[in-house]
């Protein structure tokens, strides 16, 4: 805290021009005497509308050290800085290139298929639709967004959905049934088929709809109405999958229960990683503009990505309910009194971030 301290009361602003410094005091005088400057001057088509991002080093009610003390806070933590790049200073976000995802090799847990982590409780489940099948994935999700890949397949039919995400009972370590507490339903194929399913299941599934903008400011999702004017109507959720690429591709290479990771399930099939590995980071250059933006491409024309789909969405979805406030497990306190913690930790009921 004292560090914090000294960092709010001692950070000022360094004039790129002259290097003088510039102190809080100096802002409002600035403020006043500034002027506004095009910088684009060479672009003759006609604006319809403009949009600015201003950053907060221009607030009169937010101090150079309230920036510094933000950028202390959040550099370690690549979320948390693309959130201050953003949101404080209004700049795009400039990922760094990805290798090549054909090199990667994900994490896998000690857990085998079909169980859940004792210390995992939060269950969220994840289906891409095709035209006549579905592939979906259940992940089991622990406090610091850990997240630890259940099980996973095809289904067939929607009665066939229905008994995995609705009707089935996943086993945790120590026998305890739990649940799916919430599933995002591809709706970028059979729309209305998703959006009667997500209606006649409305505390599990919400249908979800992949966005890949490309736009560095987008937010890692937002939510639309899908019956307009009706008060609590049914909400699409638009994915920023972009953002969630790289999301998952930065924690799913970490170590081993290390807070944050994803994993998969031991001795996890192949077919799993190939869906992940179906895409990757690539520069693309804009032939008018010659700017060189980095976005995930699919390395085919007819990429096997849908597990992709499917992990992307789940870690949305998990974000949409609250994951990240999810509490510790204490491992040790349920073995010496195991009905009081299973008790306190337990997701069956749904809706729990609700």
């Amino acid at each position: 805290h004292g560090n914090a301290d000294m960092i709010r009361d001692t950070a000022y602003y360094e004039c790129e021009h002259c290097k003088h410094r510039i102190d809080d005091k100096h802002k409002m005088d600035m403020l006043r005497q500034g002027e506004w400057r095009a910088v684009n001057e060479s672009q003759v088509r006609v604006v319809r509308s403009v949009a600015y991002h201003l950053s907060s080093l221009y607030s009169p009610w937010v101090t150079f050290g309230d920036v510094a003390y933000e950028f202390v806070k959040s550099k370690d933590t690549p979320s948390e800085l693309m959130n201050f790049i953003n949101s404080w200073l209004a700049e795009p976000w400039k990922s760094a290139k990805t290798k090549s995802t054909q090199n990667l090799v994900f994490t896998q847990s000690e857990v085998p298929r079909g169980v859940v982590p004792q210390h995992a409780p939060l269950l969220i489940a994840s289906v891409d639709v095709q035209q006549d099948h579905f592939w979906w994935e259940v992940r089991a999700y622990a406090h610091g967004v850990s997240s630890y890949l259940v099980d996973y397949g095809q289904a067939s039919s929607w009665s066939d959905l229905t008994e995995i995400l609705i009707d089935r009972e996943y086993p945790s370590e120590y026998g305890e049934a739990r649940k799916i507490v919430r599933a995002g339903i591809d709706s970028g194929y059979r729309t209305d088929e998703v959006y009667q399913y997500c209606a006649q299941y409305p505390e599990v599934c919400v249908p979800v709809k992949g966005d890949s903008s490309h736009s560095p400011l987008a937010p890692p999702y937002k939510m639309s109405s899908i019956e307009k004017g009706v008060i609590g109507g049914m909400k699409l959720y638009v994915v920023n999958t972009d953002y969630w690429k790289d999301f998952i591709f930065a924690r799913m290479v970490r170590p081993a229960n290390e807070p944050g990771t994803i994993h998969l399930f031991k001795d996890c099939p192949e077919e799993y990683s190939e869906h992940l590995r179906s895409e990757e980071k690539q520069e693309i250059r804009n032939v008018k503009t010659g700017a060189v933006t980095v976005q995930w491409k699919p390395l085919t024309s007819h990429p096997t990505n849908h597990l992709l789909d499917t992990c992307v969405y789940n870690a949305m979805v998990a974000d949409s309910v609250g994951v990240k406030y999810l509490p510790e497990y204490n491992l040790d306190t349920d073995e010496e009194d195991e009905d009081t913690d299973a008790e306190d930790f337990n997701a069956d009921s749904r809706g729990w971030f609700s």
